[in-house]
């Protein structure tokens, strides 16, 4: 599992996951975030520092 991870990682900073089409926006009515935006949005759960 770790290595999935690893690798999806290295794709993603490679730029395999670039680009977009509608199937998100179409199917949830949202349009689709980058990884930074979502991570800037949920912020306080990538910072909590009392995760049990």
């Amino acid at each position: 599992m770790i290595q999935h991870f690893i690798e999806v990682a290295v794709d993603y900073q490679n730029g395999v996951f670039e680009g977009i089409d509608g199937a998100i926006k179409q199917i949830t009515g949202i349009a689709p975030q980058t990884i930074e935006q979502f991570v800037t949005a949920n912020q306080e759960v990538f910072t909590a520092s009392d995760r049990k």
